[in-house]
């Protein structure tokens, strides 16, 4: 689950040297640098708010990529006992929008998210 104005997700385009004194946040933050790379590749012209939601979303599905390489939740998948989901939680309007594979995009539970 991710969620709007994601702080993790505004400190990834800053640059790293500012996390000098913090290298556990820096450490952290590095599983997020396959956004980064992405936005800069495929959305270059994104800024702002848009850049921010962005990232926010693909950090999710980047997270769940990330989670299917631990051999006990691989195992799990392909046994059934588990499934993945992937929820963006809006604060300002407390809306949650799950992620639909089908449709390669973010649905707000009942609504249209966007």
């Amino acid at each position: 689950c991710g969620h709007s104005n994601c702080g993790a997700m505004q400190a990834i385009f800053k640059d790293e040297k500012e996390f000098d004194n913090m290298p556990h946040l820096r450490d952290w933050l590095r599983l997020a640098m396959p956004v980064k790379k992405m936005l800069e590749r495929y959305c270059p012209n994104a800024h702002g708010e848009s850049r921010q939601r962005i990232a926010e979303e693909e950090n999710i599905l980047a997270q769940l990529q990330n989670i299917q390489t631990y051999p006990f939740v691989a195992q799990a998948l392909k046994k059934g006992e588990i499934y993945l989901h992937g929820w963006y939680y809006n604060i300002e309007t407390g809306s949650v929008c799950a992620y639909n594979p089908k449709k390669d995009m973010f649905e707000e539970i009942g609504n249209p998210c966007h």
